[in-house]
């Protein structure tokens, strides 16, 4: 599994929207271990309100599985899921927090978009 935390410090969540992010931090989880971690640049974080962002994000994501941000537009969060990625929101603001709350079951801070009630709900629900 892949997970992508945006970020603008590689090191803390971004607070506005994942997909102005200046980075992507990526962690490839085996067993909810970390055996690899990445930056990637994300050249489109100063695009704003630009139809085809979305798609150009979920092209540089293509192979990762969750992604976690505090904010999410609604394209994003509505249409990621129907191509299989989990999209999570938290109130966690370190990277290395987040991902050890993930990756131990300590899911209180994480929401998940529910596409049947159309909203987030506790991921620990």
């Amino acid at each position: 599994m892949k997970i992508a935390i945006g970020t603008d410090d590689r090191a803390t969540i971004r607070r506005g929207h994942f997909g102005e992010s200046t980075y992507f931090c990526i962690f490839t989880v085996f067993n909810a271990q970390i055996h690899s971690e990445e930056c990637r640049d994300n050249p489109y974080h100063l695009e704003r309100h630009i139809p085809e962002k979305f798609k150009k994000i979920e092209e540089l994501l293509h192979d990762c599985d969750v992604l976690v941000g505090r904010s999410m537009g609604h394209e994003g969060f509505t249409n990621l899921p129907l191509k299989g990625k989990q999209i999570l929101i938290t109130t966690h603001e370190q990277i290395d927090e987040a991902i050890d709350a993930f990756l131990s079951g300590r899911h209180e801070l994480f929401k998940i978009y529910d596409m049947e009630l159309r909203k987030f709900v506790n991921l620990s629900s």
